[in-house]
């Protein structure tokens, strides 16, 4: 399937001399992020339309995307309405097609979402008129037919005002404007088009006096009964057109970082200041694995720090490295440079530094108190903690994880929802105590008051806790999936 993608504006709006679809946002132009989002997608082809410097268009994203097939098709008339911009793709597309605005911001996942709801209708829930007459998208769909994304979350729309807003019922269009006084919907720019559509923009552009608009498309469209609409849900999305939107869209994609598995302390202290830092980070010529490189290169020095006696400035570092966790999957999320090498990475050297620190506070704790019992038992929970990383390892080289632990947290959870399960009331009550961000913190909140002993038991116990239940509720998760 081809991916349409109108890039042809100026963007006054924005302020800048550059063409709209080179505007920068979080370290990548708006037209990039409509490309890579529709890649990520699955979407290998595309159409895209400039206008405005189309020339400084093509050589930034050609110079960038060699690997990508793109068809660059110029609009002479890039100051009219979008609908000529969209009737020049008409040589160029011949299947149906979705089609995009290369000023528009998407949610991971929108995307993909939208096309398994149109393109392959029948995995995808019915509108509720479908499921009550017992037929399905695919039975009902009409070949000329398009379909518009729309956002019914009236109170999450930024500049409500400068929105295209729908009026519909039972996911049939009856109205759609700027002006309209009655709607329930916002318009995102997100279509699945058939070509029938550049039959309507050629009647309109030839048959019609008024404005060539996809606004006006698609108000003609819905007097033909070809277009229905498909609400997006939960999932956000912005128009950038102003500095205020551009700000907002920002503010969007840093929230997109969040994870959902975030802890107490990195949800209220550590994730606000790693987006902080991401978002600078963004801007700068470095990928995520260098900034992997240098948490390691932190959380070591912690390690440094704990071996040479300096327990306070150990425990900052090592706080420090926890807040640093969270930037380079940030950052590949901003980029769109994730990858399985990345999530490796990021996963063996932030459990190395876990190791090495519980191994170096105990050395470092036998010289301050002279005693080599320290040094037996930070021994005692490395080898419970190497254990249980070998154990993580396999598991998740046998289930085919792209590196991150987050199918442990699931496997633990879900376990521990179970009450047959061997002290399940643990992780369903106390998780978080053992995710990183909180043991950090707590442990840097103790070493303000020099309280190295307790730090060091409860370092040692948590090793045990790790160790037990990486062996026991892996295995029998693994055992209940097979």
């Amino acid at each position: 399937m081809k991916a349409v993608i109108l890039a042809a504006g100026r963007g006054e709006r924005l302020q800048s001399k550059k063409p709209k679809s080179l505007t920068h946002i979080c370290g990548l132009t708006l037209l990039e992020r409509s490309i890579l989002t529709a890649k990520k997608a699955h979407i290998e082809d595309f159409v895209i339309v400039v206008g405005y410097r189309g020339d400084a268009v093509q050589y930034y994203i050609n110079k960038k995307y060699k690997d990508i097939r793109i068809q660059w098709v110029v609009n002479e008339d890039w100051h009219k309405e979008n609908g000529y911009s969209l009737l020049k793709t008409r040589p160029y597309v011949d299947d149906p097609f979705i089609l995009l605005m290369g000023d528009h911001i998407l949610q991971p996942g929108f995307l993909e979402n939208f096309i398994q709801a149109t393109v392959h209708p029948l995995l995808s829930p019915l509108p509720s008129r479908e499921r009550k007459n017992g037929g399905s998208k695919a039975d009902n769909r009409d070949p000329d037919e398009v379909v518009l994304a729309i956002d019914s979350k009236m109170s999450s729309i930024f500049d409500l005002e400068d929105a295209s807003k729908v009026d519909q019922e039972d996911f049939k269009i009856k109205n759609t404007g700027k002006e309209i006084e009655k709607y329930n919907a916002i318009d995102t720019g997100v279509f699945y088009c058939t070509p029938f559509i550049f039959k309507v923009l050629g009647y309109l552009k030839d048959k019609r006096d008024f404005s060539l608009s996809l606004i006006n498309t698609v108000k003609y469209l819905a007097e033909l009964r070809k277009i229905r609409c498909y609400d997006i849900g939960a999932f956000e999305w912005q128009d950038v057109d102003t500095p205020s939107s551009l700000k907002h869209g920002e503010k969007l994609l840093l929230k997109w970082c969040r994870k959902p598995t975030d802890g107490i302390i990195s949800k209220n202290l550590n994730r606000p200041i790693s987006l902080w830092i991401s978002r600078l980070l963004s801007y700068l010529p470095i990928t995520p694995l260098y900034v992997s490189l240098c948490g390691l290169v932190v959380g070591l020095f912690s390690c440094a720090c704990a071996l040479s006696g300096d327990f306070l400035k150990a425990f900052f570092f090592f706080q420090l490295a926890s807040v640093l966790d969270g930037c380079d999957g940030e950052v590949a999320k901003l980029k769109f440079e994730q990858s399985e090498k990345g999530a490796w990475v990021d996963t063996l050297s932030d459990n190395v530094v876990y190791v090495l620190f519980v191994l170096s506070f105990g050395i470092g704790l036998s010289s301050y108190y002279h005693s080599s019992y320290y040094l037996f038992l930070s021994s005692i929970g490395f080898f419970f903690l190497v254990i249980a990383l070998l154990s993580m390892y396999f598991y998740l080289k046998k289930n085919k994880s792209h590196g991150t632990l987050v199918l442990i947290e699931r496997a633990v959870f879900n376990l521990g929802r179970q009450k047959k399960v061997f002290l399940s009331f643990l992780p369903r009550y106390f998780s978080f105590v053992v995710k990183r961000d909180f043991y950090a913190f707590s442990f840097f909140i103790l070493a303000l008051f020099k309280q190295w002993l307790p730090i060091f038991y409860l370092l040692i116990a948590g090793c045990f806790v790790v160790c037990l239940y990486s062996l026991v509720l892996l295995r029998k998760y693994e055992a209940q999936t097979v």
